[in-house]
């Protein structure tokens, strides 16, 4: 999933938000996942980026910290995050936000999944 390079896949996004894709074919395995990101709000761990699978609650099998960048459009790709269990086959991928924030906490760029 990668918008191109400066253009925001969803913009300003808050804890209210969620983002869903079906028929995602994750393959053999998906034993991991990175986020390109931004933030104008100052701070570490400002909320989550959490990935599921095919329910908007089903447990996260992967969540990405969200820190403070400087700036909306100031991207930053995240550390990359061990997926537990690693999903395989075809799914419906949900990508839903947990913040503290009362407001909008972060942009994304794109998150990129490394396959088995």
């Amino acid at each position: 999933m990668r918008a191109g390079q400066g253009l925001a896949l969803s913009l300003r996004i808050n804890n209210t938000s969620w983002l869903e894709y079906a028929g995602v074919n994750f393959g053999t395995g998906a034993k991991s996942v990175a986020a390109r990101m931004a933030s104008a709000l100052s701070g570490t761990n400002l909320g989550t980026i959490n990935f599921r699978l095919d329910s908007l609650t089903a447990t996260p099998f992967a969540s990405v910290t969200v820190n403070g960048t400087g700036g909306w459009q100031n991207w930053v790709t995240s550390p990359t995050v061990n997926t537990s269990p690693a999903p395989s086959g075809t799914h419906t991928l949900y990508v839903t936000f947990a913040s503290p924030q009362s407001g909008d906490f972060v942009n994304v760029n794109w998150y990129l999944f490394t396959l088995s």
